[in-house]
């Protein structure tokens, strides 16, 4: 390969077992070569159950590597399930990530590919096999992702390669434009390891009654946008659609970002639709009453006003009242014009489970999510004003096969909880609103959305947080498998 890579004035990455010559250990590793010889290699951190058999998890971390053509950095297959190994190499300057996997289970090109794209800004660049191999059927769809998410070129079937160019010049320089990445205070529980231990005895050292779940529908409401509705309407409006999505047996539901006020793009604006702290009970009185007669909750949002502090907030309310707010950590250019960012994050125990709230383009940032999830969260409430690129729809020309990549669907798989997405619809917004379970990415039956981007409605699910009757977690939500193989002493660059 080194001789190729010289001949072909090409850099080759492939996958190989190594053994090190001193103890004898097996790793699953890389290798990059390139037109002046070997240049690195890396060693899988996060194991597949096939690597235990034969090989030790990575020792090395993650390794960006300098090359003429751009810093490569190099993911062995279940590395792109967990966004630390990505955002490491993105905090180490990496501009081009190559991932040689053995992907199956599966549509590809894979979600998760496409995420660790969307949220580094990196191409991604991904080798799969094909076919059937040793009783595995392998998905192929070997891919060239561009630095904004979108498939440049992929192969559904076949033996084969994929070409696409990469603008490596004007990559850098979107990269270079983006705000610089904020690391928040409650990042430190990334180092956290909570799901190792049975949750069932772990988090009742912090709580009295941990809960042990339901089965019950959520709805996600998807509004039409119209800028020009007073608040007492919009209540009023609320009120029938809670009352609707009762009838129709949902327990929890979930309203778009900002629903209250509708979007606003200065201070006067947001203070002349907000609702003062002390008066939050009084103007939710209707929506309290409806959730005490149906034994429902509701995630609305608004503005909140704190002796003059201006929060885009969240509010949790069921048969108790106003169980508690979420303040929005991460503004957007149009927030900044008038909120105060929030400081920690929301995550409170309902008879039906643990839920938690992120806003709007927080769902773009993994960490947000991540952090509900170690903190135990099985139900995450995003409540969105979304005009952005977080749904693509893309067809697999190979085998005739039509393939959606959502954002929220990946949070939830990645995370293990159900995610319940509720945007505006039309005036620019992207609609799509859902609720995706944690299989959601190999189970269609494992989520419901309204894909028409135009269209108000809702999106109802059943959602099963339940653990029956035993000592250990046997819901997927509970036991969280996916973050029992995080390894957090490798993600120090991620709160450091």
């Amino acid at each position: 390969m080194n001789d190729l890579a010289r001949e072909l004035n090409v850099y080759i990455t492939i996958g190989l077992p190594e053994v090190d010559e001193k103890t004898g250990i097996c790793y699953n590793s890389a290798v990059l070569t390139g037109p002046k010889g070997f240049i690195g290699s890396y060693r899988k951190v996060h194991p597949y159950a096939a690597e235990p058999l034969w090989a030790k998890n990575g020792d090395e971390g993650f390794k960006v590597f300098d090359t003429d053509i751009g810093r490569i950095g190099l993911v062995i297959c279940m590395d792109l399930t967990f966004f630390e190994s990505t955002r490491i190499l993105q905090l180490k300057g990496c501009e081009i990530i190559c991932g040689l996997v053995n992907w199956f289970g599966e549509v590809t090109p894979a979600q998760l590919w496409i995420t660790r794209a969307f949220e580094t800004g990196c191409p991604v660049i991904v080798s799969n096999r094909w076919k059937s191999e040793r009783n595995t059927e392998f998905a192929g769809g070997s891919s060239i992702i561009d630095a904004n998410g979108d498939v440049l070129a992929s192969m559904d079937r076949g033996d084969g390669f994929i070409l696409a160019d990469l603008d490596m010049a004007s990559i850098r320089k979107e990269k270079a434009s983006k705000p610089k990445r904020v690391k928040y205070g409650f990042y430190n529980e990334l180092s956290l390891s909570t799901h190792r231990w049975n949750p069932i005895h772990f988090f009742s050292q912090t709580c009295t009654s941990y809960p042990k779940g339901d089965i019950f529908y959520g709805s996600a409401v998807q509004i039409s946008m119209n800028k020009n509705i007073d608040m007492n309407s919009r209540l009023e409006s609320a009120v029938k659609i809670v009352k609707q999505e009762c009838d129709r047996e949902s327990r929890i539901i979930v309203f778009p970002e900002l629903y209250l006020s509708g979007p606003v793009c200065s201070y006067d604006e947001a203070i002349a639709n907000s609702i003062a702290f002390e008066q939050v009970y009084s103007r939710f009185e209707m929506l309290i009453d409806i959730c005490k007669d149906k034994n429902a909750y509701i995630v609305i949002g608004g503005i909140e006003e704190n002796k003059k502090d201006l929060y885009n907030t969240a509010w949790l309310i069921g048969p108790e009242g106003v169980m508690g707010s979420y303040h929005k950590v991460q503004l957007n250019d149009k927030d900044k014009n008038w909120a105060t960012p929030g400081e920690s994050l929301f995550v409170y125990d309902l008879p039906l489970g643990r839920i938690g709230i992120i806003i709007g383009e927080e769902l773009a940032v993994p960490e947000f999510c991540r952090v509900n999830a170690i903190r135990g969260v099985e139900v995450l409430a995003i409540p969105a004003s979304i005009d952005k690129e977080y749904v693509k729809d893309f067809d697999l020309k190979d085998s005739n096969r039509k393939v959606q990549w959502h954002l929220a669907r990946v949070r939830a798989v990645e995370n293990n909880f159900y995610a319940v997405f509720s945007n505006y619809a039309g005036g620019g917004y992207i609609g799509k609103s859902g609720i995706f379970g944690p299989d959601a990415s190999s189970k269609e039956e494992d989520q419901e959305i309204i894909d028409d981007g135009s269209m108000a409605g809702s999106a109802r699910f059943k959602i099963n947080t339940l653990n029956t009757d035993t000592e250990f977690p046997n819901n997927r939500v509970k036991a969280k498998q996916l973050l029992n193989l995080r390894t957090p002493h490798w993600y120090t660059d991620l709160w450091s």
